[in-house]
């Protein structure tokens, strides 16, 4: 058996494209400029923004990162591939570090019967939901500063530490915590929406986050739904968010819990550079419910 390597001491930098914190390796080629490579992007690196000359499939085998199309810009996480037609300008980049197989070929034929667009969720795990405490804050620090590094839920780009958890405790919002043989591994909080407008003193924000390590194993539902209990039992009568329209997980979780997708601001705001859609979603709780 043949051997090829494509660790970091076989990888070579990419200049072209104006790149940074690029490095890549070709593995095998063939007829119809056929080539598999293995990419590497340092964390803050980016492949600079060029058009394709063959059609190409970048799957992301680990870390996180992002491939902007004609300007859109679309989340990779492990174990997800991004298809680049031919012609199509494009850029790669990572905020955290990845390394990627790519496939390139002047024709590529995926087959997307066999990759639904979610895959089926994983077997679930059994969590105890409760409500949080100050003694969470480092564990919910960790939580976020991973939802954070991915990019695919949040606008904020700078970690969070316990200091900043604590003083969530100060406001009125439920905050809830799913523990697994004894450890948070999730967590969700309700924060004033306009709190300078009393008449929506019962609306609030809602934000969930699963540790990497737990995700798609039905932890997020059980964490959500904690929250919607607490914030029906504290008197409020709707949970309102935004979901960047990548974050698929995301937005089957709320669809599962029953919100409702209410509409899409478009460009809301700027992550990284790059402009970034909503989805608005809301919940109905208590007598706002009722029929």
């Amino acid at each position: 058996m043949e051997t090829l390597w494509f660790d970091a001491g076989h990888t070579h930098p990419i200049h072209e494209f104006e790149s940074q914190g690029a490095f890549a390796v070709t593995l095998a080629e063939g007829a119809g400029r056929a080539r598999v490579s293995v990419v590497r992007i340092e964390p803050g690196g980016v492949i600079g923004s060029h058009p394709a000359g063959v059609d190409q499939v970048f799957a992301v085998v680990e870390g996180s990162g992002w491939i902007a199309i004609e300007g859109e810009r679309h989340e990779l996480v492990e174990g997800r591939a991004g298809v680049i037609p031919r012609g199509s300008m494009h850029s790669k980049g990572s905020e955290t570090g990845l390394t990627a197989v790519m496939v390139q070929a002047d024709r590529l034929r995926t087959r997307p019967e066999e990759h639904p667009k979610r895959p089926p969720q994983e077997t679930p795990i059994q969590v105890q939901t409760r409500a949080a405490t100050r003694a969470d804050a480092a564990a919910i620090a960790e939580i976020y500063t991973e939802g954070i590094e991915d990019g695919l839920a949040t606008f904020e780009t700078e970690p969070r530490t316990s200091a900043d958890v604590e003083a969530w405790f100060e406001g009125p919002g439920p905050i809830v915590v799913a523990e697994r043989d004894g450890r948070v591994v999730a967590w969700a909080a309700a924060t004033p929406y306009r709190p300078d407008r009393a008449v929506y003193s019962s609306v609030a924000e809602f934000s969930v986050y699963v540790a990497r390590e737990a995700r798609g194993h039905g932890v997020g539902r059980a964490t959500l739904d904690a929250l919607v209990q607490a914030s029906e039992t504290a008197g409020l009568w709707k949970l309102v968010s935004r979901i960047f329209p990548e974050n698929e997980a995301s937005l089957a979780l709320c669809r599962s819990a029953g919100f409702r997708e209410v509409g899409l601001y478009r460009r809301h705001a700027k992550l990284r550079g790059e402009w970034r859609d909503c989805v608005i979603v809301e919940r109905l709780l208590g007598e706002a419910a009722e029929p």
